[in-house]
């Protein structure tokens, strides 16, 4: 992985993501017709493509900004059926369960208008009642009652929603239900649904197969409130939600993990398909959700892009992933799994290279390694890899931090000093549960069941003792301007620092 420069004119992909995510907020608060964005990016265009420089700079960033808002008025969808009409709603997601209630998403497939049944997409989170028992395979035909998300509500909760996609929250009761069609599940549910039965075969006890459902399935129905608490109290709530993090760190260990097929002829192009795939693998277990599928879709082009670049890994190839994906859906902006993802990812290549060259810097060369004694080279190749292995979660684990205080409302220095054994922990978990459950190895449930119920026993039991450690966990919820705050004295601190390292390698 290389690590990038400060002089940002060198990274023209960062420049055009920095213009769409300008044009792309400014849609929040501006709404012009799509001609008039449409004709002003074309006028933009032209004027870069006549003019010199710096002229033809600004022209293009403000072309770009255009096709943020254009993205974003494409991206608003169908407008919301009114309530009381008829609809046809499929179940897409079973995000929780709360006793009277249950909580997920869903998508309006058709609607009945003054014209008969047209069909139409709208996304929508729903409060379902839990004497249905509804199923994520199955579809109602009902009576429409949602409550709109604004994107200008003073409730933040409603402008995260709305801003990801969302158009509204439908309340789906008994006396609203005309119709209930248990639809043929696709090939994704039927995997997950498998996957569910494999986990209920390791004969883990109840907290334990709760979590592991949790960390590997995306099903938190099983999951305790009490054990969600301490997760969220010790700062590593993150760890339990799938998103783009999880992604991020089984994309980082299977580079790290396979970086030896590179000595091979093709090699890159293999540890690219073992990469591609293993993300994929993760995203089938986790039942493409929207915030999976997104970070999955990412971190594909990612690894593509870095295969095609000079310089590997960079922030141009991560910048020129995150423009394809908001030109196609502005909503990911506001996606917490896309936010995780990249800012994790951007924490890995800018801190985390620069802290694992510590180590090797510090070490002496190995100019006759035969010399030296092979126990002690293979404890040195030992700690270089457990000193990466620290310094890229600890990276990651101190970038996200002010994300997870805007969305979970804790700040945890816990985190800091056990995420990096908890994230090892956690692969190792998802690694095993994945080998069981696309291997026919049942004569061997003892032995996994063994393991991941240690494994999972010493995460719950970390974060329920820092949990009642209060002394190091704040309950704090960052406001907008308090975290992008944050972020802003990360990235000064970071490029003084860079800068004053080019100064001293020149002296």
């Amino acid at each position: 992985m290389n690590t990038p420069s400060p002089n940002i004119r060198q990274y023209p992909f960062l420049k055009a993501l920095i213009a769409l995510v300008t044009g792309i907020v400014c849609a929040s608060y501006i709404s012009l017709p799509i001609y008039v964005i449409i004709l002003a990016a074309m006028l933009l265009l032209a004027v870069a493509w006549l003019v010199s420089r710096p002229v033809a700079g600004y022209a293009m960033m403000l072309a770009l900004m255009c096709m943020g808002m254009l993205s974003a008025e494409l991206s608003k969808g169908d407008a919301l059926p009114p309530s009381g009409s008829e609809i046809y709603v499929e179940i897409s997601r079973i995000s929780s369960e709360r006793g009277a209630y249950s909580l997920g998403e869903a998508h309006i497939r058709s609607m009945r208008g003054a014209d008969g049944w047209q069909r139409c997409d709208v996304r929508v989170r729903f409060r379902c009642d839990s004497a249905l028992h509804v199923t994520e395979s199955e579809s109602f035909r009902l009576l429409a009652s949602i409550k709109p998300f604004l994107a200008d509500s003073e409730n933040s909760y409603v402008r995260s929603m709305a801003r990801q996609g969302f158009r509204g929250e439908l309340r789906i009761g008994q006396n609203q239900v005309l119709e209930r069609v248990a639809d043929e599940p696709t090939w994704g549910e039927s995997m997950r649904a498998y996957a569910k039965r494999r986990v209920a075969q390791l004969g883990l006890s109840a907290e334990v197969e709760g979590t592991v459902e949790a960390m590997s399935i995306g099903e938190y129905r099983h999951l305790s409130s009490a054990l969600r608490q301490d997760y969220s109290r010790s700062g590593m709530s993150h760890l339990l939600a799938i998103s783009g993090l999880h992604l991020s760190f089984i994309f980082v260990i299977v580079n790290l993990l396979f970086r030896w097929v590179t000595l091979f002829r093709h090699g890159q192009i293999l540890l690219s398909v073992l990469v591609v795939g293993a993300v994929w693998a993760y995203a089938l277990m986790a039942g493409f959700s929207a915030s999976v599928l997104r970070a999955a879709i990412m971190f594909s082009l990612f690894q593509l892009l870095s295969l095609l670049s000079r310089r590997g890994y960079s922030i141009e190839s991560l910048a020129l992933t995150a423009c394809v994906m908001l030109l196609l859906d502005s909503s990911t902006l506001y996606d917490i799994g896309f936010q995780l993802s990249f800012v994790a990812v951007v924490a890995i290549l800018v801190w985390g290279t620069t802290w694992c060259s510590l180590l090797l810097r510090k070490e002496p060369l190995e100019h006759a390694p035969g010399v030296q004694p092979l126990r002690l080279r293979l404890l040195r190749r030992l700690g270089r890899w457990l000193w990466s292995a620290f310094a890229i979660s600890a990276a990651a684990t101190l970038a996200v931090m002010p994300l997870c205080s805007y969305y979970f409302g804790v700040v945890s220095l816990w985190s800091l000093l056990t995420s990096p054994a908890m994230v090892a922990l956690s692969g190792a978990v998802v690694c095993l549960v994945f080998v069981w459950i696309i291997l026919p190895f049942d004569f061997a449930a003892p032995l996994f069941g063994t393991i991941i119920e240690w494994f999972v026993g010493l995460m719950n039991f970390t974060a329920e003792t820092c949990s009642s450690l209060g002394w190091l966990n704040a309950e704090w919820r960052m406001s907008l301007w308090e975290c992008v705050v944050a972020y802003g004295v990360m990235l000064l601190l970071t490029l003084l620092l860079r800068h004053k390292k080019i100064r001293l390698s020149r002296l």
